[in-house]
Formats: structure tokens, C-alpha cells, sequence
């Protein structure tokens, strides 16, 4: 008997990741490619080369190097030869050839290895004439035997396969063109998905777990608590009566087919809960698997995740926060490893690694990360996207870099993938796509769920009754001691203030400032992702939330809170001055949706600012800048304009983005810019599609040409990445004490692994997310350490998290006090 590893046979290994593949894929209308893919990927370990390495990995032979035989490209050579006539004649036959076989020999590399890369060299066509001696093809032919080669042309010749192709090529023309850039693009993704679920099917299998059948979620027993939560709001006001009518429009358009939609509403009209109760109710009506939240903050995923965990709590593990913050997802030990063995996967682990989760919240970096970055975990959760409803929340917030991809990726869920995408913001910015990826698809732009969302707009801004300030007047810019002087005597007259800077240390520096001015009166507060998550709930729990600003004003007490950006997005707080460094209108609207926010006051204010170079500098920050001197410009014209219209309308915000897109800055680098070897540079849009500048002359009849491998590498959600940190605030010491307690993971038991899962668990609100480069130069200075020398977990000492002010970032700068 054949064995896939020690103690399980290479057909049920096969058999099992063939259906698995074809139920994975069958939305698609791919079950046949998937079985296919299934069948044959593991095809080498039918030959004696590998038998004889698995007989000495079984005796314990130290000879036997992982690796050392390729089992993988025998099933690329296999489906490219038996596919030859066929992929001559039928168009549709050349990609799914080549898909097929990159797919298969690609499995134990991270990602789809390169067509061509940028020195013109192709590791499909050197994969595909490596010789028998090294990929031992015929010798797994002959011992597969006749019963199994008659299965698998079964398979690839009874019709249904080449039907199965032609029909998805056909659409994929209809979709995208012939022959067009985005036509190549969209199959590259679709060779992505392919790759995505091989992985889940073959870890499924090695693991020990049977795939059982899909069995669609409660979804209609979720709608019945959501429904049951948003009849318990008043709809007294004006403002809560619009609340609920925005929240009918979601429910009444979730009814439209599958498809893009928008949901442009004015901040603080409830987004969160109307477009949830858009996907439970689109969800219910088309059979879909999961809803996934996307957001670009993690400041904001858990507070969105505690809120409707709280409303489905009879659904509690149906939910799922995942955001990369203690565990880097990198192998290097065993505790931060994404691969544990099987027996110490709970459903934590096994949910970040493949989001089979009804409602999952995460990160714009993980969504992006699914899609287009090389590594197996990244890869893998890839085809979860299927067959979903995703909402993406501030998804003005789309990193400018990946603005193509997204859009290129929008256009592959949901016309490919059975899903419907919400792109659902305060500030929708216009469509801007690539013109070298443009589709058909493009005709039909996004549903908007709320069609008269500038009526909202208008009625949200005559509600709260905003007036615009400045002290820019000739270019002005404010010292230090000027800044904290107009929020002590704004916060005298009208109570409450709130300070938005574009740097963490122009918060801290007026933090700081403001402290020694205020001597104590009333109350101030320092918020910014140097604060844990934990650390920043408690302070806008009972400091600058609502009621807790409210009883300050009964009392006479003036609150000051002095921010950065991270306010700006899904933080529910009400202030009578907003205090904004000069910035890009979308992110003025933004922040003045935390000034009045609920209309209680007469009026509120929202004053701009610019501070001085040596307060705030906007050094590496080119975007920002970009930005600011956009808001400038309109903001300029809209003085000139006498304020007949508000600032914040739809008509200067269109205009604001306008100038935003066309700038030179910011049209060069939406298509993700890089470098290459020896062919100058070029951009992932064009890695990712025809990839004409690294094409070899002789391709060999390959129909895709991407530079998948590299394109991985280069990807980078966001420029810096960071690396997480556990800090002692609250109960995060005792964390940090009980990880340390349990010692090196290489001696531990079922019990010691299934404490450690809960305190990485437990850790996620006292961890706070360093610049790489910061990190470093932290983890030299000794001022964060590793919990121990087996895991990539690491804590910081307890000086170096302060009270008020966070996890500190200057090397040698400590704080005297412990926290508690």
C-alpha cells in the first residue's frame, strides 16, 4: 500500500482532497477542475523515490531530509502532457492547463510559483521539463496502476470536465474581454483561488478531518436578534429617525441579486448595524456561507466585534475577531507557528487559518494579504472569500497602493465568486480604476443601498449645526504653547474639546503641554495606538464617552482629549469642539462626526489648525501631505465661495477627491510601484496580468505569463509592517506573568497547549503594534523582550508602558510608574 504519510494511504489522501476541492469550488462552477486538482497533486508520492524516503522517515533513519524528493511536479508534467491536443484547440483548455499544473506544483510554495520572472526566467516551463531522475513521472505512472490512471481519465475525459471549462472561459470573455489585461489578471486570481483551496484540502486531509457537507448558518435566527436589538432604539429625534430609516433602506435593498453595492451614509448614522442587517438579510435570500467585515483599523475591529457578539449571543462562536497582533504569522517556533499539529488546533486556531466562521471582522492588511501575499496561511484563507457578503468599512481607507488590486479583486468576488461586496463610508470616494484592468464589469456601477444618501448628508449637517474655524490665515502655523492655550480656553467656554492630530508625537507633545497648562482642572486624556486596546476602551468608556462628557459639562468640569487619526473611524464620542490639524477633506468629515455628534447641543464647532514643523512633522509622510494640500486648495475655494454650502457637503468633497486623484503623487502609485532586477521598474497591476516587460521569447504555449512568486514577495499592505507587543496594563501583567510561568513549549503537555491558546487569547486587548524598524531598535535596547526563547511573542518591560501615555517609543525612555 501507497502511503500519502505515516499512517495514511495516498488514495484516501487523494480521494479525500478531490472532494474536498470539488465541493470548495463547485460555486464557482469549477468541481471538476477541482477535482482534478485534487487527484493529481500529490501524483509523485506514487513513486518508489518517495516510498523509500517515507519507509526511512518511518524507521527513524536520520538520512531521511524533508523535502529531498519532488512529489509535486509529476502531477503539473501529467496534466500538461494528457492536456496537449486540447489545449491546441480550445482556448479555454490553455489556462486550465496551465492553472492546473502551476496550482499542483506550487502547493509547497507559499504561493503560485512565477511564470516569468523579472530576469525572464520561467519556472512553470523549467518545472515542466525537469527530467524523470528528478520528478520520477513514468515510475508513478506504472506503480499507480490501471484501476487509478482509468479513475482520473474518467475525470479529465468523460466530458464533463472540458464542458466545465469551456462554459467558465466563456463567462470570464464576457466578463472581462478578449483578449485584455483584465481578462488575464481575473485568471490569475482565479489560479490564486485554485491554489487557495488545494492548500485547505490537503491540510484538511493530513490533519485527520473529513470534510463533512456545507451546512448553511443560522442566518435567519441572527436577523431575529438584530431585528429584536434594533427595535428596542428610540425614533424620537430627527437624527434617530433617519438612523432607522437608513437602517430600512439596507433591509429593503438586500433583496437585489448578488452584485456591488454602496452604502454612503453621514458618521454616527449607524453603519455598523444597518450593513450587518443588509448581510444577514442578502445572506438569507441567496444562500451565501459568511459575512466578512473588513476594516481598516484595529483600533475599531474588536469594539464592532464585543457590539454584535453581544446582540448574536446565542451564536457567540459563530463570530470571529482576526487581526495579526501577538502571534506573528510566521513560522519561527512553534508557538508562533501558523501550522500546529492537530491535536493542538482548537477553534481559534483553526478559524484563523481557513475563517470558516459565519461573521468574521478583520483587517483591510488580511483581506489584501488573501489575496495578493506570498505565504501558505495568507494563501489559504483565500477561498473563504467565496461565495460571502463582504463589507468593507471605511473603505475610503483602502491603502492608495493596493487601490487597483482592490478593485481589480472586487471585480473577481463578485463576478466570479458568487459574492456581493459593501464598500461602506462617510466619505465614498469616486471610482477610480485602472485603465489597464478595466472590464465590462465596469458598465455597472455599485447599488447604492441608500440612493438619496446626500439628503442624509445635508440633514445629519443642518442637525448639528456645524460652524467652521481657522487660524491658517497667510499660511499660518501654531506653536506648541499655542495649540494647548486654544483648547484650554475652548474648553473653558464651551466644555468640551477634542484634539485630532495627524502624529502620535504631536498628541504626545500637547498632551504633555496641556497637562502642565491645565494643572489638573477638569479632565484630559491621551489616546493613540502607543495605548493598548484595553488601555484606549477604558479611557473612552469613562472618560470621553458620551455620558461621562455629559456629567463633566453638569459638573463644570471641561475634557480635553488630544488624539490622533484613530478617532476619526467607529469611535462613538460626542464633543462640543472638534480641534483638527489641517488634513484632507475626507478625514475633516470624519472628524467633525464626533463634534455634536447627536445634536444635543445648539451647535457645534470644528476649528483647523496647522501646527508648526517642530510640533508635527509630516517628513515620509507623502500621502498625508498629498492629502492636506487637496483639503487646502478646496477649502480655499469654498472661503472664496462666501460658505454658501457646507464644507463638508457632497459637492466639496467630490471636488476635494478630484484634486486628491489627479495629483501626480498619487496617480503614479495606485498601481503599487516596484523595482525589478534587470528590467527597471514596473508595478503589481502589470506583474499580476500580461507582464509583458518580463516575458521570455519562448513561452510554450503558456497562457498566463504573471510573476506571481515576486509579486508576493513585493506585496506590502502597508509600507512599514509592525510586530506585536504585550504591555503590562491592567490585567495584561498578570497575562504576561502566566505565559512566562509555563515555560519552553517543547516540553509542554495537552494542558500546557491549551493554556497557552487561551492567554494568546486573553492578550489581544493589552497589545500594542510596533514599526518594525522601532521594534528593533526596542528588542536591542533589552526594553521588550521575547515571553520565552521558543515563541515569537514578545512583552515590554514594565517601564516602559506609561499610565497616561502608552507604550513609549524612545529608547531610554522610561516612566516611573508601574501600572496596576
Amino acid at each position: 500500500m501507497y502511503l500519502a504519510r505515516p499512517g495514511q494511504s495516498l488514495v484516501e489522501h487523494l480521494e479525500m482532497c478531490a472532494l474536498h476541492m470539488g465541493r470548495l469550488l463547485e460555486c464557482l462552477g469549477l468541481k471538476r477542475v477541482g477535482e482534478v486538482c485534487g487527484w493529481l497533486h500529490d501524483f509523485g508520492k506514487w513513486a518508489e523515490a518517495f516510498a523509500g524516503y517515507l519507509n526511512k522517515v518511518m524507521s527513524g533513519d536520520g538520512s531521511a531530509v524533508r523535502g529531498s524528493v519532488d512529489h509535486s511536479t509529476a502531477g503539473g508534467q501529467l496534466i500538461w502532457r494528457l492536456l496537449e491536443e486540447r489545449r491546441d484547440k480550445r482556448d479555454g483548455m490553455r489556462f486550465f492547463s496551465q492553472m492546473i499544473a502551476q496550482c499542483v506544483m506550487s502547493h509547497h510554495h507559499g504561493g503560485l510559483i512565477d511564470s516569468w520572472d523579472d530576469e525572464k526566467r520561467s519556472d512553470v516551463i523549467k518545472r515542466l521539463h525537469k527530467p524523470e531522475c528528478e520528478c520520477h513521472l513514468e515510475d508513478a505512472r506504472q506503480a499507480m496502476g490501471a484501476a487509478y490512471e482509468e479513475r482520473l481519465f474518467d475525470l479529465l475525459f468523460s466530458g464533463d470536465f472540458e464542458r466545465e471549462v469551456e462554459a467558465f472561459h466563456a463567462k470570464m470573455q464576457g466578463l472581462f474581454g478578449v483578449p485584455s489585461s483584465a481578462l488575464e489578471f481575473q485568471y490569475g486570481m482565479v489560479a490564486r483561488m485554485l491554489l487557495s483551496a488545494l492548500l485547505d484540502a490537503d491540510y484538511t486531509s493530513a490533519s485527520g478531518n473529513v470534510p463533512g457537507i456545507s451546512v448553511l448558518p443560522d442566518w435567519t435566527g441572527m436577523l431575529a436578534k438584530l431585528e429584536e436589538r434594533l427595535a428596542s432604539f428610540s425614533r424620537e429625534s430627527e437624527l434617530n429617525r433617519m438612523r432607522g430609516e437608513i437602517a430600512d433602506c439596507c433591509r429593503a435593498s438586500a433583496d437585489a441579486p448578488l452584485g456591488k453595492f454602496s452604502l454612503t451614509a453621514p458618521t454616527g448614522a449607524g453603519k455598523t448595524l444597518s450593513s450587518l442587517l443588509f448581510a444577514l438579510t442578502h445572506a438569507a435570500k441567496h444562500g451565501l456561507d459568511r459575512i466578512i467585515y473588513v476594516i481598516p483599523y484595529t483600533s475599531i475591529i474588536d469594539q464592532n466585534y464585543e457590539e454584535v457578539r453581544a446582540i448574536l449571543s446565542d451564536y457567540a462562536q459563530c463570530v470571529l475577531a482576526h487581526h495579526a497582533n501577538v502571534v506573528p504569522e510566521k513560522g519561527a517556533g512553534r508557538g508562533a507557528d501558523a501550522e500546529w499539529s492537530a491535536d493542538e488546533k482548537g477553534w481559534y486556531e483553526r478559524s484563523i487559518l481557513t475563517w470558516d466562521v459565519p461573521i468574521i471582522f478583520t483587517t483591510s492588511v488580511q483581506f489584501l494579504n488573501s489575496c495578493f501575499k506570498s505565504g501558505s496561511q495568507h494563501v489559504r484563507r483565500m477561498h473563504a472569500l467565496k461565495n460571502s457578503v463582504l463589507i468593507f468599512d471605511e473603505a475610503q481607507a483602502i491603502p492608495l497602493s493596493s487601490r487597483y488590486l482592490f478593485e481589480g479583486a472586487l471585480d473577481f468576488l463578485t463576478g466570479v465568486c458568487r459574492c456581493s461586496t459593501v464598500c461602506c463610508t462617510a466619505t465614498l470616494p469616486q471610482d477610480v480604476r485602472s485603465g489597464y484592468l478595466s472590464s465590462r464589469q465596469e458598465g455597472a456601477p455599485p447599488v447604492a443601498i441608500l440612493p438619496n444618501a446626500p439628503r442624509y448628508a445635508e440633514a445629519f449637517l443642518r442637525l448639528r449645526q456645524l460652524k467652521v474655524e481657522d487660524f491658517l490665515d497667510g499660511g499660518r502655523t501654531m506653536d506648541l504653547d499655542s495649540l494647548a492655550e486654544l483648547l484650554r480656553e475652548r474648553a473653558a467656554e464651551f466644555g468640551s474639546v477634542l484634539m485630532i492630530a495627524n502624529t502620535k508625537r504631536c498628541a504626545k507633545l500637547l498632551y504633555q503641554r496641556c497637562k502642565e497648562l491645565m494643572g489638573g482642572a477638569g479632565t484630559l486624556c491621551h489616546l493613540s495606538t502607543s495605548l493598548c486596546a484595553a488601555h484606549r476602551r477604558f479611557l473612552i468608556e469613562n472618560r470621553i464617552g458620551k455620558e461621562a462628557v455629559r456629567k463633566a459639562a453638569k459638573d463644570g468640569r471641561p475634557v480635553v482629549c488630544i488624539s490622533t487619526q484613530l478617532v476619526e473611524a467607529g469611535v462613538d464620542i460626542d464633543f462640543a469642539v472638534v480641534v483638527r490639524s489641517m488634513c484632507g477633506l475626507d478625514s475633516l468629515v470624519q472628524s467633525a462626526g464626533r463634534c455634536n455628534r447627536d445634536a444635543r447641543l445648539d451647535g457645534g464647532r470644528l476649528i483647523l489648525v496647522e501646527p508648526s514643523g517642530e510640533v508635527e512633522s509630516l517628513v515620509n509622510l507623502d500621502e498625508l501631505v498629498t492629502a492636506r494640500e487637496a483639503g487646502e486648495s478646496v477649502y480655499a475655494c469654498w472661503k472664496d465661495d462666501a460658505n454658501e454650502s457646507s464644507l463638508l457637503s457632497s459637492i466639496w468633497l467630490a471636488g476635494y477627491y478630484r484634486k486628491f486623484f489627479q495629483h501626480s503623487k498619487v496617480a503614479c502609485k495606485m498601481n503599487f510601484p516596484v523595482s525589478l532586477n534587470y528590467a527597471g521598474s514596473s508595478d503589481l497591476v502589470h506583474l499580476l496580468s500580461s507582464n509583458r516587460q518580463n516575458r521570455g521569447k519562448d513561452a510554450e504555449g503558456l497562457a498566463l505569463h504573471q510573476s506571481f512568486s515576486m509579486a508576493g514577495r513585493e506585496y506590502k499592505a502597508i509600507a512599514d509592517e509592525t510586530t506585536g507587543v504585550l504591555v503590562p496594563y491592567a490585567e495584561g501583567q498578570e497575562v504576561i506573568r502566566q505565559m512566562m510561568a509555563l515555560g519552553k513549549p517543547s516540553v509542554w503537555g495537552e494542558d500546557q497547549w491549551k493554556r497557552w491558546k487561551e492567554l494568546l487569547k486573553e492578550s489581544q486587548p493589552f497589545t500594542v503594534s510596533l514599526h518594525n524598524n522601532l521594534f528593533s531598535s526596542l528588542l536591542t535596547a533589552g526594553e521588550i523582550c521575547r515571553i520565552n526563547e521558543e515563541v515569537d511573542v514578545y512583552c515590554a518591560l514594565p517601564n516602559k508602558y506609561d499610565s497616561e501615555l502608552g507604550l513609549l517609543d524612545a529608547v531610554g525612555e522610561v516612566t516611573g510608574a508601574l501600572m496596576c
